[in-house]
């Protein structure tokens, strides 16, 4: 138990700080309350408290008010031990440290790496399955086997940081197909649950999921195109046997 566990009324409210103190980006009082799942109200209260300590800065943006915490990085890190925040930007992961990763999360990915390039931080979970999710529009074997990342995963993930990297790489309709393939694949409603929370009504227009010019591989897409797929805007040539044959085949093996 960390000294800030004294203070903090709630899993929600730590969550809450962790966004202000170790995130790059300016939260609204909505993308606070969803992403912390704290009540609005109670967002709407403690945004209130900070920023008459003058701890935080707010700015306009598309008509909403936006707020980032003005600490210095030497008084951020103080903060995020005291309260053991845990981080929420990193540097990019290379294709390659990706795909390490992703072997070491459940992922039947062939590669011969040494084990220090296959470690995979705690705290980064969210963001590597996130980051694949972008990355398998490049890579059929990294699409093929994301869905059995996902479901030996499930029960670790936070859901406020995947949809903070959900967000902050605009891959919610990526993700949340992904969560739903999973779904479908291992017969999970929790997975089922978790990917409609990614789902932007707003999205009409289906779209090829793979990089393709190519007429016949276009024409292979709309035939081979799971229901998942098409329920979430994509197009791709990829059977849903493709994907439940790989699941099937790797789901037992560790």
């Amino acid at each position: 138990m960390s000294l800030g566990d004294y203070f903090l009324k709630s899993n929600q409210h730590k969550v809450f700080l962790e966004f202000l103190v170790s995130g790059s980006e300016a939260y609204s009082k909505t993308d606070l309350s969803q992403l912390s799942g704290l009540p609005y109200a109670t967002t709407h209260a403690e945004v209130g408290k900070l920023e008459s300590l003058g701890l935080l800065t707010k700015h306009a943006s598309g008509g909403t008010t936006k707020y980032r915490m003005v600490l210095s990085p030497e008084v951020k890190k103080a903060v995020s031990l005291v309260f053991n925040l845990k981080g929420l930007d990193s540097a990019p992961y290379s294709e390659t440290e990706l795909r390490a990763s992703l072997q070491d999360l459940g992922a039947p990915l062939v590669l011969d790496l040494p084990p220090a390039v296959r470690f995979v931080p705690e705290q980064t979970l969210e963001e590597i399955l996130v980051r694949a999710a972008v990355q398998a529009k490049k890579s059929p074997s990294i699409a093929r086997t994301l869905p059995l990342a996902l479901f030996r995963n499930f029960e670790r993930l936070d859901h406020d940081r995947l949809k903070y990297w959900a967000t902050k790489l605009g891959a919610k309709q990526e993700l949340g197909m992904f969560l739903e393939l999973s779904s479908a694949l291992a017969t999970s409603p929790k997975l089922k649950k978790l990917s409609q929370k990614f789902k932007d009504a707003r999205v009409k227009e289906t779209k090829d999921f793979f990089e393709t010019t190519s007429p016949l591989l276009r024409e292979l897409s709309e035939r081979n195109t799971p229901d998942v797929a098409r329920r979430w805007k994509f197009r791709m040539n990829m059977s849903m046997d493709s994907f439940q044959s790989t699941f099937d085949r790797f789901k037992a093996s560790k």
